[in-house]
């Protein structure tokens, strides 16, 4: 559940951070537009994938809490296309997004071997089952 909590933090984290980024792209890329520069439309128009892609992972960084496995193809998603689409100003989201979604995955795993294995007994119920 804490590995969940926190991919949910760093998924978040991962689409401000993205956010961010594709700001400072769309101020590039008008500023451009503005002063007629060349190649500016290219940049613009990234910039506007690269912040629907920062909010596709913070969604899923909100929904991977919810549902982990939702959560974590959303992330992988935004982290590998946006990869694609920006090299150098993805990758500080690109990094929060996959250890967001690993951490994620981790939790998923632990929780379904507890239910695979129910065995287990935490510390109250060893106690109880030691005094009657």
């Amino acid at each position: 559940m804490v590995a969940n909590l926190l991919g949910t933090v760093i998924g978040i984290l991962g689409g401000l951070g993205g956010v961010g980024m594709s700001a400072l792209s769309i101020t590039i890329g008008a500023a451009g537009l503005l002063f007629d520069i060349p190649g500016s439309e290219v940049c613009f128009t990234y910039a506007l994938r690269l912040f629907g892609l920062a909010a596709l992972g913070a969604v899923g960084g909100y929904v991977g809490f919810y549902k982990p496995t939702l959560g974590i193809i959303m992330q992988l998603i935004a982290a590998i296309w946006g990869l694609f689409i920006s090299l150098v100003l993805w990758l500080l989201p690109f990094s929060l997004f996959i250890i967001g979604a690993v951490s994620m995955a981790i939790s998923t795993k632990k929780q379904r071997n507890n239910v695979k294995n129910p065995k287990q007994k935490s510390a109250i119920q060893s106690y109880w089952q030691k005094i009657g």
